[in-house]
This record gives structure tokens, C-alpha cells and sequence, in this order.
């Protein structure tokens, strides 16, 4: 069964900008396979394409998956690192993604996500992020 929720996404990107994010949309959620799915969009800034984007939750990884001008597909994984590769209009990054932590909460109406998680590149790294998801039943 599909059901319309709201989605709020709060992120904090620990580099030399800091770059703090906060977004909240409408979405849809369904259960199968004993997989949560969450479809949502972010709308499209200064005439950029809008991005399509989907996460899916068990009961140990997240895993989003953003397609439009940037696409990539990220799995966070608890204490395991995972490569992802972020395609660009610029060209094409393969990253690590280290995730020190993945909390996942279920309620009746509700499931919240924290991750915090560092991206690396070239054995370089790139920034802590911090990353907050609620996922709310619309009434």
C-alpha cells in the first residue's frame, strides 16, 4: 500500500565551507520485501532539471539513489565502507563512503534516520556529514 508522506531532510557537510542543507517535500512511501521505499523530488534551482530520488531502508543500510543533472547511487552500511560513483554535467567522481553511523527508528507514523558519515576520495578526505531524515505520515 502506497501512502503520501512528508519527507524533511536536515545535513550538515563539516569541510572548509560548513555547508548546512535542510529541505522538506512531499513523498511517497511503501513497504515490500521487507524494505522501506521513499520516492520524493527536489525541485529544480536557477532552471536546473529537477532530481528524482528514491531511499530505501532495512534494518542495517540506507541506500539513496538521485537521478537528474547529478546522479549517483550511495549506500550507507553500518561500520563499512562503500564506493559510490557521483556523475556530473562536469565529469565523473568515484567516492568512499564511510559511515560511522546508521540509527534507524520505526514508529506507528514515522521513521527517522541519522547518519553520520565521511566521504573520501583518492585517499583523500573530503568531508564529515551529518545527515537527519524523518519520514512522516501526510494526514
Amino acid at each position: 500500500m502506497k501512502r503520501e508522506v512528508t519527507v524533511t531532510i536536515d545535513g550538515l557537510q563539516a569541510d572548509d565551507e560548513g555547508e548546512a542543507v535542510s529541505i522538506t517535500v512531499p513523498g511517497i512511501y511503501h513497504f515490500r520485501d521487507n524494505k522501506h521505499y521513499i520516492h520524493y523530488e527536489e525541485n529544480a534551482v536557477h532552471g536546473e532539471e529537477t532530481t528524482k530520488n528514491l531511499i530505501k531502508i532495512t534494518e542495517d543500510r540506507v541506500e539513496l539513489t538521485k537521478t537528474g543533472r547529478n546522479s549517483t547511487q550511495m549506500l550507507f552500511h553500518r561500520k563499512e565502507a562503500t564506493e559510490t560513483v557521483y556523475h556530473t554535467p562536469y565529469g565523473t567522481l568515484l567516492l568512499e563512503i564511510r559511515t560511522s553511523e546508521l540509527t534507524i527508528t520505526k514508529m506507528q507514523d514515522e521513521i527517522r534516520v541519522k547518519l553520520l558519515y565521511t566521504l573520501w576520495a583518492d585517499g583523500s578526505r573530503l568531508s564529515d556529514n551529518q545527515v537527519s531524515i524523518r519520514i512522516c505520515s501526510r494526514m
